[in-house]
């Protein structure tokens, strides 16, 4: 799965094949004028059976078509507790980032934000070719837990 996302960004992207406790459920890229922009990865604590949905490989062309995505892995079905994005280039502009909090974490800048309507709380770590993007369920994860994982996930950025 990496080979294919390094592959279609055009950049080195880290996706970690399990998140401390956590497995991989779902993983799609995303296209944004028919170019790859971005991966998301979803994370849960044990893989259930697939989405019957997505058995019928139409469903799954139609599921690609629609959302502009290719599906990479799953889904299965359970409660997703963290998600990683990378997205690829500058975005979002300062006005979308007024909420969020600037802190320093192994020496990088990171900005958190709480999210409230959605219920989570989002870790944007800035790199060359883009942003990563974490997310992380409050009721798995307490806000110094998320910044600990967020550590440790910064830790394997600068040592790549």
């Amino acid at each position: 799965m990496s080979t294919t996302i390094n592959e279609e960004l055009g950049t080195e992207v880290y996706v970690p094949t399990t998140f401390h406790d956590l497995e991989i459920h779902t993983s799609f890229i995303s296209y944004s004028t028919g170019k790859p922009s971005m991966v998301d990865v979803y994370y849960g604590l044990e893989k259930d059976d697939r989405n019957v949905y997505f058995e019928n490989k139409d469903e799954i062309k139609d599921w690609e078509e629609t959302m502009h995505t290719n599906l990479l892995y799953g889904p299965y079905g359970d409660e997703e507790l963290f998600m990683l994005s990378f997205r690829k280039g500058n975005f979002p502009t300062d006005d979308d980032l007024r909420n969020w909090e600037e802190i320093e974490l192994e020496g990088a800048p990171v900005l958190t934000y709480f999210n409230e309507a959605a219920r989570y709380y989002h870790v944007r770590i800035d790199v060359a070719d883009g942003h990563y993007l974490l997310r992380f369920l409050p009721s798995h994860y307490a806000d110094e837990e998320a910044l600990e994982k967020t550590q440790t996930f910064i830790e394997f950025l600068n040592n790549s």
